[in-house]
């Protein structure tokens, strides 16, 4: 998806609306699409974020190498999990110099793993 500066097209769009030239047509369609904007009708749908359980296996979307883990518990705030990777031995030992320990990850760098 491509990304907009919205400022900068609000910007664009209020400065067209004001030459000289602009015809009334030109103006109220301009003030429309200003309005549009401002109402917030083209912002982005925000992220899915997975429903996962404690128990759920898991694997983490950026750091492949750590493996698979097992969702302890959701976070009150329904953001994070707390998930051990240390638990399921089948992380890579050749890429981390370290063992995988639990920590709290957020929900949406999580991706539920069937088995």
């Amino acid at each position: 998806m491509e990304r907009i500066d919205k400022a900068k097209l609000l910007e664009w769009l209020k400065q067209r609306s004001q030459k000289s030239y602009a015809t009334t047509f030109i103006n109220s369609t301009y003030k429309g699409v200003i309005e549009e904007i401002e109402r917030g009708t083209f912002d982005p749908d925000p992220a899915p974020v997975p429903t996962l359980q404690k128990g759920d296996k898991v694997r983490h979307k950026d750091n492949k190498y750590i493996g698979t883990g097992v969702v302890l518990e959701i976070a009150k705030s329904g953001l994070r999990a707390h998930v051990d990777f240390s638990e399921i031995d089948d992380w890579d030992k050749v890429r981390l110099n370290w063992a995988p320990y639990p920590s709290y990850y957020r929900l949406d760098k999580l991706i539920k793993v069937e088995g």
